[in-house]
């Protein structure tokens, strides 16, 4: 029997969507296509979680594989408020 794999933290094919959906509920869904826009993302960069990283860096950092520039750019330019909700 042959495990299906799940990569980038994710336990079920619905847990993308499941993430999505809080991140966009905790940052306020600016837009009505919020959601769908982090899930094409995701997609695009991981088969939404079904692409192993291979690199032995870690390439991309999480579902939509942001680099880890990027990454602490938006860490370093978001409230503080917003990064405390995101922890919840």
């Amino acid at each position: 029997m042959s495990s299906k794999y799940f990569g980038y933290g994710l336990v079920s094919s619905t847990q993308a969507l499941e993430i999505a959906t809080k991140v966009c509920d905790v940052l306020g869904n600016g837009s009505s296509y919020a959601v769908d826009l982090l899930l094409e993302t995701a997609a695009q960069e991981t088969k939404l979680g079904n692409y192993p990283d291979r690199a032995p860096t870690g390439a991309g950092i999480d579902l939509c594989h942001i680099d880890p520039i990027s990454l602490k750019d938006i860490q370093n330019r978001s409230r503080s408020a917003d990064r405390d909700r995101l922890k919840e």
